[in-house]
């Protein structure tokens, strides 16, 4: 009635095959489904980079808003349905912000060509001929996007880039290059960490164009929210640059136990993607690393003005040369840290001194008294469902297996354990039998969250030393319920 085309699924496996080939305006979602839930569903499809940037409308009885938005749908409509309310969240979606696009080109048929693909989005076009009209522009008017050929006389684009990189007002500006040159690894080295995303010149860059920069305006406005969290919450950001997961889990773990929001990128490339749009408060780094080594990480950060100051503490295996410490001395850091000697206390010690230039922990915004949470699950889409329903309550640590958990048990003592059966290294009935044969272990409560459901399994359980136990796919309101309960005792 509204004159939009639907296309149906009846189960979630379903709605992600059909959502990759079809790739509609927006999915409409219910979260009780049978073979897997809206809440899987919703995951796989951000997982997914053919499909995680279509927007997700919740439709369904559940009132669990919050879980819904931080796994990443943009409404959330209650059963019985209103189909005004519903119409109002689709109508929401098609009314995209202006959008101002400059187009950096010497082909006259290649800027009109793409500047027809953007007018066709109902985003306003700026057109620049070469590189020096292009900066003549920017100094006047800065546009939300600039998409960039490198091929040009005089100032090419990557002197344009360059320039805007160095300019404290346009070094935030994303950039997409589309280019018809051959990139050689030089050429790749300068735009890594500088552009959105390279595109080739060819005959099907339309939809390709238009996906990377909705891909773009997506970035700016998680950039905006990014901010707004970070500034409300008064708690530090810190980046750790990590490609070993034991090591993430531990020292992700350490950081958000101490109240710090503790961002990930496994490797050389993603880190500049994440300094390109955000500005930590200090950033851990390895040394070691497949890609590109820590060392030319550091060099990068240190070359741009916007991120030359923020505070390094290296974290690594390597035994390190004279000129290693000559490296390290020459890129201002200050702090270091060998893997091996990792303790919690030394490490968020110097983390402190780190930020504020003095030993000691920084204030906390969450009281002390928050309950610490132990998660131990193998499946991440599981991990980031529990972490979504238990939100800022209480500080989270995590495992990925029963052998790291056990370790991190011991040493941080958790308030309560929520353990999947199914675990690699240690399962989850030999990772219950340790803790509770542990005198100083054996009091906190452990709650099975498993998919065993067979006749005989809870039994099973609670008599491998379990004290509850709660059935995947998982009720977030009996699920909170449940941790509350055993939390108070």
């Amino acid at each position: 009635q509204e004159g939009y085309n639907t296309i149906t699924a009846t189960s979630g496996h379903e709605a992600l095959k059909l959502a990759e080939r079809e790739h509609p305006f927006a999915v409409t979602l219910d979260i009780i489904m049978p073979d897997m839930d809206g809440w899987e569903v919703l995951q796989g499809l951000k997982k997914n980079p053919e499909t995680r940037d279509i927007p997700v409308i919740i439709v369904s009885i559940s009132q669990d808003q919050a879980t819904g938005f931080a796994l990443g749908a943009i409404g959330y409509v209650t059963k019985p349905v209103s189909r005004s309310m519903l119409v109002s969240e689709l109508n929401k979606i098609g009314k995209a912000p202006p959008c101002s696009v400059m187009i950096v080109d010497d082909s006259d048929i290649d800027r009109q060509e793409i500047k027809r693909i953007i007018e066709g989005e109902g985003m306003s076009p700026v057109l620049a001929q070469n590189g020096a009209a292009c900066l003549k522009l920017i100094s006047g008017h800065i546009p939300d996007i600039l998409i960039l050929d490198l091929m040009m006389p005089e100032i090419d684009g990557f002197s344009v880039l360059e320039n805007i990189r160095s300019n404290s007002e346009t070094r935030d500006l994303p950039v997409i290059v589309v280019t018809a040159k051959d990139l050689t690894e030089e050429d790749k080295k300068k735009l890594s960490g500088n552009v959105f995303s390279v595109l080739e010149k060819s005959t099907a860059i339309p939809a390709i164009l238009l996906k990377e920069i909705k891909r773009s305006l997506q970035n700016i406005n998680e950039r905006h929210k990014a901010k707004i969290s970070t500034s409300s919450s008064g708690q530090p950001r810190i980046l750790l640059i990590e490609d070993n997961e034991s090591a993430i889990i531990q020292v992700k773990a350490f950081l958000e136990s101490a109240d710090y929001i503790a961002d990930v990128a496994r490797g050389a490339q993603e880190a500049f993607k994440y300094v390109a749009h955000t500005i930590p408060d200090g950033i851990i780094l390895d040394l070691m690393m497949p890609d590109i080594d820590g060392f030319e990480v550091l060099e990068k950060i240190r070359s741009t003005a916007a991120t030359a100051k923020i505070p390094v503490l290296i974290l690594t295996a390597k035994d390190l040369t004279p000129e290693d410490f000559r490296k390290l001395s020459a890129n201002n850091v200050k702090q270091l840290v060998q893997k091996g000697d990792v303790d919690r206390a030394s490490l968020l010690d110097k983390i402190s001194t780190l930020l504020t230039g003095k030993a000691g922990k920084p204030t906390s915004t969450m009281p002390s008294t928050t309950p610490k949470i132990m998660i131990m699950e193998d499946n991440p889409d599981n991990m980031a469902t529990f972490k979504a329903v238990l939100r800022n309550n209480y500080q989270i640590l995590e495992a990925a297996d029963g052998e790291t958990g056990l370790q991190m048990v011991e040493k941080l003592i958790p308030d309560l354990i929520l353990l999947d059966m199914a675990l690699p290294k240690i399962d989850g009935f030999a990772v219950v039998g340790r803790l509770k044969s542990n005198p100083q272990l054996r009091h906190i409560p452990v709650i099975a969250v498993t998919a065993r459901v067979m006749k005989g399994d809870r039994e099973k359980i609670i008599n491998a030393g379990c004290d509850d136990y709660i059935a995947k796919p998982i009720d977030p309101d009996h699920f909170v319920q449940k941790i509350t309960e055993w939390l108070k005792g």
